[in-house]
């Protein structure tokens, strides 16, 4: 089962370069929308952070909280996305956060429940 993680976020990157690590597995590719304001951000170290999941990243909107900016960005990830799959599931996250969930058992989990409404 195909994976597609769509990840925006504006700052810490080392709490955002764990995330990347932990959704890290041969099935998942990772879609990173990084707020434009950010003036600074590692790219090249995002995009390599992983062993298995290929990491994109673009950069193309001033993303201001509540605002519709936010909804530009996670479309824009979807796009790019769904541009690349097809994928079983797609992940919205924030890179603020940081998963526990994500795990070989959640992966175990969606595989046995597939095709049923959750």
């Amino acid at each position: 089962m195909k994976h597609a993680f769509l990840i925006t976020a504006h700052s810490n990157w080392e709490q955002l370069k764990a995330l990347l690590k932990q959704i890290d597995f041969p099935d998942h590719d990772i879609y990173v929308h990084i707020d434009a304001k950010a003036k600074k951000y590692p790219k090249a170290e995002l995009e390599t952070v992983t062993q298995y999941s290929k990491v994109r990243i673009y950069s193309n909107f001033k993303v201001y909280w509540g605002g519709y900016t936010q909804t530009l960005a996670q479309l824009q990830l979807f796009k790019e996305a769904f541009n690349n799959g097809p994928y079983d599931y797609y992940h919205m996250m924030s890179g603020g956060i940081f998963s526990w969930s994500i795990t070989k058992n959640s992966i175990y989990f969606l595989k046995r429940t597939r095709a049923k409404n959750l």
